[in-house]
């Protein structure tokens, strides 16, 4: 049993709600570059090419920052953890804003803040879920991811306003001035649930030893299931905050003001679809469907929903409003995975590797992110104007059908669950439980 300890019943709530924030801020960070994508290259003489590898360069550390903090999650206060975070975060944004011009400037910060984004997600989740037990944590899950959603909503017009009255560079001013304000809220007020990785026995009793080892957890065909679609999920968000801005701009013609509040319509998209398919997956399993149906098949349904509307986008030539909202349901369906994903992964871990596990998880589908941006420069490059982004959303398609099959066919936690149970016997912590 996970070992509970006595806090005030509203506490979880506050503790997510900044949890909530905490994301609001990750993603804002990430958009930004985004969105100041055609001022930063028209002033910087930068073609799409080096852009797109510009902004690859924030995850060449991002998996192994994610990674190697998981593992230290492990056994090192969330809390304290989340602090350097966004301290790492809010030092990255000031040399841009303060001038940096060469591509290897821009690049160093960008792979500096990869290195602070890169845990945050499988952090803020991992910290949650001390909250949480297993059957509760949709809708706090649902929450915290929100918050990526709501600050690439919050970045659209704040970006094009302060672009147009105080220059581009001021956006990363006001990002690591919201990081700090947000770390002196979070001293304050933030703590580790009750929910502890690290039990502890009754009198006279060890501690059970888990014999369930990282190769059970990690190379299972749920997991590798999971993994895949969590990955395309993760090209998707990848092109959203690097090249979506630029679709609305150099695609279809849009001032930059009018593509920042376009911008911000499109990731608004995203807010009911993934709390629609979070409130459906969480009624699914109190109904009593197994989690391969509530949520590995709900992520199949939304990365379908996904694809369809991307091809639709890319061969159907509709007009810019039909386009601009297929595009922005194609690529915010399959952001459900973010959810459903995560809650497989810490379905079949046991808690003493939940952080990690989650980490790994979130680490290497975040390798999409380097890959997506600079496949999407090259065939912007290749193919100037509509055409390039086109062809873009249709390989991205074709990705989304993949990683839909393969989740379909492998993914199925609750069998996992049970093997992975049977194998370690009765030591396997009991927040594996469905």
């Amino acid at each position: 049993m996970e070992n509970q300890k006595k806090y005030f019943p509203g506490q979880r709530y506050v503790v997510v709600f900044l949890l909530f924030l905490f994301m609001v801020i990750n993603f804002a960070d990430k958009a930004i570059f985004g969105l100041v994508a055609v001022p930063l290259m028209e002033e910087l003489a930068i073609g799409p090419q080096q852009f797109g590898t510009i902004a690859g360069s924030f995850f060449f550390l991002f998996a192994i920052s994610g990674i190697v903090v998981g593992f230290v999650s492990n056994t090192v206060s969330s809390r304290l953890l989340l602090v350097g975070l966004v301290i790492i975060w809010s030092v990255a944004q000031v040399p841009i804003a303060m001038g940096a011009s060469t591509i290897i400037a821009l690049m160093a910060c960008r792979i500096l803040l990869g290195v602070g984004e890169g845990p945050a997600y499988p952090l803020a989740l991992h910290a949650c879920y001390k909250w949480f037990p297993d059957q509760e944590r949709t809708w706090p899950t649902a929450i915290v991811m929100q918050g990526g959603q709501v600050g690439m909503l919050l970045a659209g017009p704040l970006v094009g306003y302060l672009t147009i009255s105080h220059g581009w560079r001021s956006v990363f001013w006001v990002t690591a001035a919201a990081g700090l304000m947000w770390l002196v809220v979070w001293a304050l007020l933030g703590k580790d649930g009750p929910i502890s990785a690290n039990p502890v026995p009754a009198v006279g009793k060890s501690k059970p030893q888990s014999r369930c080892s990282y190769r059970d957890v990690l190379l299972n065909r749920s997991f590798i299931g999971n993994l895949l679609m969590y990955w395309v999920a993760y090209w998707c968000a990848a092109l959203v905050f690097t090249w979506l801005p630029a679709y609305l701009q150099r695609g279809l013609n849009f001032s930059s003001d009018t593509a920042g509040w376009l911008f911000s319509l499109c990731i608004f998209v995203a807010i009911p679809i993934v709390s629609g398919g979070s409130y459906l997956s969480n009624r699914f399993l109190r109904q009593g469907y197994s989690s391969r149906v509530a949520r590995s098949l709900v992520t199949v349904g939304f990365l379908l929903a996904g694809a369809l509307c991307l091809l639709a986008a890319a061969y159907l030539k509709p007009g810019p409003t039909a386009g601009i909202v297929l595009i922005a349901l194609g690529l915010s369906f399959p952001q459900v995975g973010f959810v459903l994903c995560s809650a497989i992964s810490a379905q079949i871990s046991p808690i003493e590797k939940r952080g990690s596990t989650l980490a790994i998880t979130n680490s290497l589908s975040t390798t999409a992110g380097l890959v997506a941006p600079i496949v999407m420069g090259r065939l912007i490059q290749a193919e100037p104007g509509l055409a390039g982004f086109h062809q873009g959303f249709a390989l991205t398609a074709v990705l989304l059908l993949l990683g839909a099959v393969l989740g379909f066919v492998l993914v199925d936690p609750s069998r996992t669950l049970s093997q992975i149970q049977a194998k370690a016997g009765s030591s396997v912590s009991g927040s594996a439980s469905v």
